[in-house]
């Protein structure tokens, strides 16, 4: 008999809000993560500083990578419900604009 093992999508939630000077070093180390099938989903919740043309600027050179530019402010919670919503991932965890993780945290 040979095992099954379950290879799931993983979508790393990232709602971010002026994270300009934190978001870089999150979403390269979510770009290091060694899990084959890795979504990473980004709201921008109308910053006023750089962090969508950072977010911008990281996901056009990452396949896996989707933003979702809000057109007015959410807040921190309507932000993450929305993108739980649009979470392609059988699996989804947060990773917030300010945390940095470890290669195989997925």
């Amino acid at each position: 008999m040979t095992e099954t093992r379950w290879h799931p999508t993983v979508t790393a939630l990232v709602p971010t809000y002026n994270g300009a000077a934190f978001i870089g070093r999150t979403l390269e180390s979510l770009a290091r993560q060694t899990w084959p099938s890795l979504e990473i989903l980004i709201g921008d919740d109308c910053s006023t500083d750089d962090t969508l043309a950072i977010v911008n600027d990281f996901a056009a050179h990452h396949p896996n990578v989707r933003v979702v530019e809000r057109d007015a402010n959410l807040g921190w919670l309507r932000n993450s419900n929305d993108l739980m919503a649009h979470a392609g991932g059988e699996l989804l965890f947060f990773a917030f604009h300010d945390d940095v993780l470890a290669p195989t945290y997925v």
